[in-house]
């Protein structure tokens, strides 16, 4: 029986507008917004390591100036990055206070790096909805890397079977299901159908 919630973070809870970031960014540099974006994207290994911890915020700025011919100061940058706009999926957030009514535990992991997760967790009190967080930064590995979700499973002290993971990309869905997780796909698009899918399940 499903006890537990684990919810990404992106995509679900939170519409993100990265390539508004990226297009401040091309502003100090001689790439265009376009461009800035194919390079700091999730398949760049400087990104990879960021949203892992393995690299300080310095670091990356050092790591991905050089990549983007950014021309302005580690403060312009990083205020750049934290403006990244967020803002809350409303319809997914009113989905986290039913699951929570109905007594269910809410949880998130996320791929995000420090400099966001500070953002995030001060900006947006639907933050206040997870009973515990597990981010990349901290656990020093990401989606959809197996070790993650058994990570939290172990944290949590419970069986795979009593977990529901719903993440909005494939790959990452893919990877709870190895471990025994229950996962869905969201889709903000179909938002509805994805709220009569969960219904079922947790029947």
């Amino acid at each position: 029986m499903i006890k537990n919630i684990i919810s990404d973070l992106g995509g679900c809870l939170f519409f993100c507008d990265f390539k508004s970031a990226t297009e401040k960014l091309a502003e100090y540099s001689s790439l265009s917004g376009k461009m800035i974006f194919e390079k700091i994207d999730s398949k760049n290994e400087d990104y990879k390591n960021f949203i892992k911890g393995l690299i300080s915020p310095e670091i990356f700025y050092k790591k991905i100036k050089e990549k983007i011919n950014f021309n302005n100061s580690f403060e312009t940058f990083k205020k750049i990055w934290m403006e990244q706009l967020f803002s809350v999926n409303k319809e997914y957030a009113k989905l986290c206070i039913v699951l929570l009514k109905s007594g269910y535990k809410i949880y998130c992991l996320s791929n995000i790096d420090e400099m966001h997760w500070k953002k995030i967790t001060g900006d947006f009190y639907e933050m206040d909805f997870f009973h515990g967080c597990f981010v990349s930064y901290q656990m020093k590995k990401i989606k959809p890397a197996t070790e993650i979700y058994e990570e939290v499973i172990t944290k949590i002290k419970g069986q795979p079977d009593e977990f529901l993971f719903i993440d909005d990309r494939k790959e990452n869905v893919e990877g709870a299901r190895k471990t025994g997780m229950y996962a869905l796909l969201y889709r903000h698009k179909e938002h509805d159908e994805f709220v009569k899918t969960i219904e079922l399940l947790l029947k």
